[in-house]
């Protein structure tokens, strides 16, 4: 069952990290311009996850893997931001990170997740001058497909999402981002949310029915100390825009 990010925003924000993604479960019926490229699944054999925070800059332009996997990961974190919570930032966003083909289905999903409850209710926090996060952290990469004109790329992620009304929570998972390269540059042409985790933090099992930290409790809640940080602090340069 496909699950939308706003949905796995409200589960965050209800205190439930439901793994099946970080935009959390499974958005895996979103057709994409890259789509015959191999799934996770059907790769046995795919690369190790980088450790390292992917780079934003000039290498953007290279048709290379490197580029296209530091694109995959500006680019999911830009859409996990509070860029999309207003109208005008949203079509700047699509015009910049989107394929051609791909814009106006991206237009309309964004338009549509920037509706959810849970980012209604940060936007009003934001026309009120309230505190308020909305940050999604790639933590590691890894190409399932690449050839120089296309590629698929798993984003592990952390996403914190914070309101006035309540302290910091966090949520884990992956997003496959399809991208090509277009007009001098890797552009997005796609992105789901799988039924994979990421990487899992210290102290933290993994039953069946999704990430738990060991003493049991479905979440991991932060101060509200994470919020206020969130709220003043500049994001990381692979998120900005």
């Amino acid at each position: 069952m496909a699950i939308s990010m706003p949905v796995r925003l409200a589960l965050a924000a209800a205190g439930i990290v439901a793994v099946g993604a970080a935009w959390t479960a499974g958005r895996l019926t979103a057709p994409t311009a890259a789509a015959d490229a191999p799934s996770a699944a059907a790769s046995s054999s795919r690369p190790a996850p980088s450790a390292d925070p992917p780079r934003r800059g000039g290498d953007a332009g290279s048709p290379t893997q490197q580029a296209a996997l530091a694109a995959a990961a500006n680019y999911i974190a830009m859409i996990g931001s509070p860029q999309v919570l207003e109208p005008q930032r949203r079509a700047q966003l699509v015009q910049q990170i989107g394929a051609n083909d791909y814009r106006p289905q991206l237009s309309e999903r964004l338009e549509h997740e920037g509706a959810s409850p849970v980012l209604a209710g940060l936007r009003d926090d934001a026309e009120r001058h309230l505190a308020y996060g909305y940050r999604t952290v790639p933590v590691a990469v890894a190409a399932q497909h690449y050839d120089g004109s296309q590629a698929t790329v798993e984003v592990y992620t952390a996403t914190y999402v914070a309101g006035s009304a309540q302290p910091a929570t966090i949520g884990h998972g992956t997003t496959v981002a399809d991208l090509l390269f277009e007009s001098g540059g890797w552009k997005l042409a796609g992105y789901r949310t799988t039924g994979e985790v990421g990487p899992m933090p210290a102290g933290y099992t993994t039953p069946g029915e999704g990430w738990r930290p060991v003493n049991g409790q479905s979440v991991i809640t932060i101060t509200q100390n994470l919020r206020d940080l969130l709220s003043r602090a500049p994001a990381p340069r692979y998120a900005a825009p």
